[in-house]
Order: structure tokens, then sequence, then C-alpha cells
């Protein structure tokens, strides 16, 4: 573009072209740049030099950066710096800059195209505006000689002006659609009354509304009688042919409803003006006296409320009540016609052929100066007619009106040069953001440089880390002061080491036993904890070199086995009772024969006693002896039975009882004892 560039000053301040501003754009301050390939140039990056200040980091960036703002200045685009943006390292930052003269670049060159292309346009623009002022002077004088003249032969009874071109369209794309007509062929249909088809003709290239293209032109057939034939055309301007279904007659009608509609080239329907209107031809209106007898002919009726029939001087179509048709017979002299309708009738004069100069004779107008459709009837009436006919008609609807002027409206050219669009460009200065290591004095550390991009702070040996600053340019600083040097540690013999030891206690006199290594320094050490023994105490020794931390070990109590219980079965000094042995738990009082229980006694630990008395003996029954008459009784005395006997028996029944109890309380006091 370098070449071709050079010219953009000079068309900048031609026709059609403007100064543009290029906003934010930023170069590296004090940068000269060449063509691209050449040297490159430095750009500043923040660091730090000796003394904690700002230095430069060189970036290589490319020369033709400049070159292009220099071509941009010289075409009238001011660039202008928008600030800074940082990167974290070179590489991103020399990305970015060779993106900018890429864009740059490709904003230039489109600028000069549009620039080009202003300049054609406007050139453009200069004869499409001398064209129309000549068009006008035409129209102007055309509209003059119309009105002059309205009232001659040929021309329209009334000055109109022409806004619609639609004379042929022979390319145009014909589509038929038919909900319910009766398809003969591709362009021929049979339509019962109140049936329809629309023919829908695209591709035009002929046909303009106030110098506008139109896209799309759609007609609309409905029959008015009970069968209908339709051929249609495939030129829109050509229009249709039709006929009555029904035998040939003397007295027949064709009749279908006719509705035409235009799309402009943007597709949208159009809505016609009184300012700028359409005027449609109505030609060719034949009434053969032998084909029509008394019937009206080719006529058009019934014509839409926003279309109006203008005449044409001299012609002998007329508009009676809905009818629009000729009111004479035009077929020949003979029947009264002022030309004959064709060389065989009028071989000099004849009026009825698409060329013919009089041709306005069976011919008018109809202007439609609002809305967006016109429609009517297309009729072919005959009655008592000479002929036999199917009232054939090929009707051609289109804007070639029959007269000798019809003015066409020129469109003022619409302006196609543009001014060439602003470059909206943006650039900022480049800038690569850095770490630095110092002391407090803002001193670099030694050995620690400045590193490209935003980086953490970091262990210096020597040096204790402070807090890290940024810069207002986003550099990063970490601050550190320098540790305090240690004291030279003093040899052995110039110092008493304080010892520490860890001992289980009643170990202390084994240093093997020791619980930790002991610490030989100049303090002694805490005590701390040690897994599986218990702090008891810390005693220094007497000379005071050393401390010994006492522990005693952690131990676990043995959980202690549940006891076991037993039941015995004693008597009341507290012998085992014949038969029944010691039974292990806690067991039931048993009925034990011979023994009564007396009760059962729980000792501490929870052993059973039940104790029982041995039943007393029965006494024995005691037999008196049989006196013999011969023999004289013993000397003893006899004992004593029966009161006496209980007399003596119970005193002596009292010592024994007494004596056996103070024997039983004494035995129990000494088994109690022992217990």
């Amino acid at each position: 573009m370098s070449k071709n560039f050079d010219k953009i000053k000079n068309r900048a301040t031609g026709a059609g072209a403007i100064l543009v501003t290029v906003l934010g754009v930023a170069l590296p301050s004090g940068a000269v740049f060449a063509e691209q390939g050449a040297t490159t140039a430095p750009v500043s990056v923040s660091g730090t030099n000796s003394a904690g200040n700002v230095s430069s980091t060189d970036i290589a960036l490319p020369k033709d950066f400049t070159e292009l703002i220099a071509k941009a200045k010289a075409a009238g685009v001011d660039i202008k710096p928008s600030g800074v943006k940082t990167f974290e390292s070179k590489a991103e930052a020399e990305k970015y800059v060779a993106d900018k003269v890429t864009e740059l670049r490709g904003k230039l060159d489109q600028y000069q195209k549009d620039v080009e292309a202003s300049k054609a346009n406007s050139e453009k623009d200069k004869k499409a505006q001398e064209d129309y002022k000549k068009a006008l002077e035409d129209y102007n004088k055309k509209v003059a000689d119309a009105e002059k003249n309205k009232t001659k032969d040929g021309y329209l009874s009334e000055a109109l002006t022409q806004s619609l071109i639609f004379e042929s369209e022979p390319n145009a794309k014909l589509t038929i659609t038919s909900k319910d007509g009766q398809k003969v062929d591709d362009f021929t249909y049979n339509l019962s009354k109140g049936q329809s088809l629309t023919a829908t003709y695209e591709n035009l290239t002929n046909t303009t509304y106030r110098g506008d293209k139109v896209s799309k032109v759609v007609y609309t057939y409905t029959a008015n009688d009970a069968s209908d034939n339709l051929v249609i055309s495939k030129d829109p301007t050509i229009t249709v042919h039709l006929k009555n279904n029904a035998a040939a007659s003397n007295t027949i009608t064709s009749n279908v409803h006719f509705k035409a509609q235009f799309y402009d080239s943007k597709g949208k329907l159009i809505t016609f003006t009184d300012k700028d209107p359409a005027v449609f031809s109505l030609n060719s209106l034949n009434r053969s006296k032998a084909q029509v007898g008394t019937g009206h002919g080719e006529s058009v009726v019934n014509l839409s409320k926003n279309a109006r029939f203008v005449p044409i001087s001299g012609s002998e179509v007329k508009k009676s009540g809905d009818w629009i048709s000729s009111a004479v017979y035009n077929d020949s002299k003979e029947n009264g016609s002022r030309f004959g309708a064709n060389p065989s009738l009028d071989k000099d004069g004849y009026w009825d052929g698409p060329d013919r100069p009089n041709r306005w004779y069976g011919a008018g107008a109809a202007i439609l100066a609002s809305g967006d459709t016109i429609e009517f009837d297309i009729v072919n009436e005959s009655k008592d007619a000479q002929a036999k006919t199917q009232g054939e008609y090929w009707f051609a609807f289109n804007s070639k009106v029959a007269v000798a002027n019809l003015p066409v409206k020129p469109t003022e050219p619409v302006k196609t040069a543009q001014d060439p669009k602003p470059i909206d460009f943006k650039y900022e200065t480049p800038k690569v953001l850095s770490t630095s290591y110092v002391d407090e004095g803002g001193n670099p550390i030694p050995g620690n440089p400045t590193e490209e991009g935003t980086k953490p702070k970091k262990d210096i040996p020597g040096w204790t880390f402070v807090k890290t600053e940024k810069d207002k340019d986003g550099n990063t600083r970490h601050i550190y002061k320098k540790t305090p040097e240690a004291k030279p540690t003093p040899k052995v013999d110039d110092v008493d080491k304080k010892k520490t030891r860890w001992v289980e206690e009643g170990k202390e006199g084994n240093p093997k036993d020791d619980l930790k290594t002991p610490f030989e320094g100049d303090n002694f050490q805490p005590n701390g904890e040690i897994t599986g023994y218990t702090f008891v105490k810390s005693q220094p020794s007497p000379d005071g070199k050393e401390m010994i931390h006492y522990f005693k070990r952690v131990t676990t109590p043995t959980p202690e086995a549940p006891k076991k219980t037993t039941t015995k079965y004693v008597d009341e000094g507290g012998n085992p009772i014949p038969g029944y042995p010691t039974k292990d738990g806690e067991q039931p009082k048993e009925d034990i024969p011979g023994w009564t229980f007396v009760r059962t006694d729980k000792d501490k630990d929870g052993n059973v006693t039940h104790v029982y008395k041995k039943n007393p003996e029965a006494p024995a029954k005691t037999e008196t002896p049989t006196k013999t008459p011969d023999k004289k009784p013993d000397v003893k005395k006899p004992v004593q039975t029966g009161v006496n006997a209980g007399k003596f028996a119970a005193p002596m029944l009292g010592v024994g009882a007494g004596s056996a109890v103070l024997g039983f309380a004494k035995l129990v006091s000494k088994h109690k004892n022992k217990d």
C-alpha cells in the first residue's frame, strides 16, 4: 500500500473526502521507525537502577509502525496516545505491538479503498446529477407539451405524468398457483365460477417505480362465468388470453376478475400516490359488429375506486356507467369506424397494432394515484352477433399507454458516494512490569537483580523480608532488612555449658536410661512432654550446671475381675449341713428335712449363708411294769409319772435348757470374733 497511500492526502481533501481522527493511539517515546523488516527501535520497560529508581529495558518493536502513523497523518489522520498498557513479559508486549501494527495497516488500507471508492462514486454521482438535470428539463418540456395538446388526437385528455415503467419483461420467472382450478398445461387453466389462480412474476429486469427496481408483480384471476379458460402469458406485460368454456354462441360473455399488485426492490408492497401515480394502458379494446352484435365487445368493467379512467382525445373508448369500451364499432369504416381495425379493412390507416401511430383510437388509460392494488373485470360481451364465438379476448396490462406523449417523471439520483469511515484505532504504550528486591534504603540487594513480570517475595540468605510495595506504574518492590550477624560462638573452655536431662523417676542415676538425649547449651531447656510419661518435677543440681526433669511412666490399671460369690447351708454353729455343699453364685434357701430355716446372711462380698437349726427329737414313751403278785417291789423309788413326774422334770429341763443356751451363745460369739 506504500505507493498508493501517498495519494490519500490529495484525495482526502477532494470531493467526498473528510479528515479522520484516530483515537487512542500511543507511540513509544522517542521511537523512530522505518519500513518493516529493517532495524528495530527501543521501547521503555520499567525496572530499577542501582539507586532503586525506574530504569529502562529495551524491547525491539517493528519500525514500520511510525511509518504507518506518518502516512496516516499525511492523509489527515491524527494519532494520539491514550495511556499505558502493562504486561507481565516482554514477549506479551511485543505480540501486542505486532497485532496493533497489523490492525493499523489493515484499517489504513481500508481507508484508502474507501477514499478511492468515494472519489469514483462522486464522479458517478456528478454524471447522474447532470443526466437528471437534462431529464428534468426534457420532462418539463413534455409536461408542457401534454398540457398544450391534451385536446389533440392521440394525447391524454388531461396532462398526466408517469412514475411506473412496466413495458416488457420477456425474462420474467412465472409461478402459477391455483387452489381449486383445473390445470390444463403449464400455462392453461379452467376456472369454475368463483375459482381463482395467482400468477407471480419475479426476476424482473426492466420494471421500475420512481427509479427503484420493481422485484415482483402478482396477478390474481377469478372466474365470473360458469367456466372460463385462461392462458397465462410468460410476460406479465402481455398478460392473458381468455374465453368462456361454454359452446360457441351468438350471445355469450367471457368475464374474469383481475387484480394486480407491485412490489419494490426490498419486497415491500408498493403504495401509489397522487404525486407519483402509475398510469396503465387499456389498449386494443375491439368492438366488431359481426363478433359482438349489440354487446360491448372487449371491455374493462368495475374499475376499482382508487383508480380513475382517463380518455384519450380522439379515441372512441369511453366510460359509460361501470363499462369502459368503444362507444362505436371500431372494426371497419363500413360499420362507422374512423379507421379500420386491421390491414384487410384499412390497408394504410388501420389502428389495431402495437406499433400503429393511431392505436390510440381503440385505447384508454387508467391512473392509480392511491392504494396498493388495482382491480377490475376483463369482459368480452356478445349479443345477437352474426358469428358464434366463445368470447375470446386477449388482454394486455402494462404502462405502454397508446398516446403521443406521457411524460415519465425522472427520479432524482441517490448519492452513492460515501465519505470514508473514521478509523477507530486505539493504542496504548506497552510497558513490561518488573519486580525488584531492595533494602530499606531502596538499594538493590546484591545477587538479586530486577526480574521481568510480577514475582512473589523470596527467601534471601542474610536478609529478612519487611514488606512489598507497588509503584504508580504497577511495578513490584520487595523490601528487606539485613539480618543481624550472629555473635561468634565462644570456646568451650571460655564458658560453662548448662546441661538438661530428662529422666524416669528412680533411674536418674544411670544416664544410659535417660528418656531423651541430654542437651548442652547456654540455657536450660524446658521440660516439655514425653509420650507415655507424666512430668513430675524439675530439679537443678547443687552446682547449678545441670537441670533434671523427672517423669514417671503412665501405667494403665488392670481392671479387676468380677468377684465370685457362693451360697452355703449351715447350722447355727456355722457347720455345713451334711448333704448340702457350698454352691456357686447366689442361691435361694432350700427345705432340708430335719432342719428348720432360721435366717439368711450376706457378707460384704455378696456371699450368701442360709442358717438352719436342728429339729428336736420326740421323747420316747415309758411303759408301766406289770406287777407280779408273788414278788415284792424293789427297794428303789419308783419312777414318777403323771403330775408328780412333771413337777420333777420341769426344773431339770429348765436347768438343762439354760446350760444349752449359754453354751450356744458362747459358740456364736466365738465364731464372730473369728470372722
